[in-house]
């Protein structure tokens, strides 16, 4: 289940899981690229909040 990014551990393990699915050979409009997607908006929102860049 996807659920915000609040923890640097949760962190983690959204920047592992993407890299698993970027190993397979996804097709467009799957459940995996669907989720690939949304966990890097995600981790991009996560991100900005705990690590902005000025």
């Amino acid at each position: 289940m996807l659920r915000l990014i609040r923890t640097e551990e949760q962190h983690e393990d959204a920047l592992a899981r993407i890299h698993e699915l970027m190993q397979l050979d996804l097709q467009p409009d799957s459940e995996e690229s669907d989720e690939m997607e949304i966990l890097s908006m995600l981790v991009e929102k996560y991100e900005d909040k705990n690590y902005p860049i000025s």
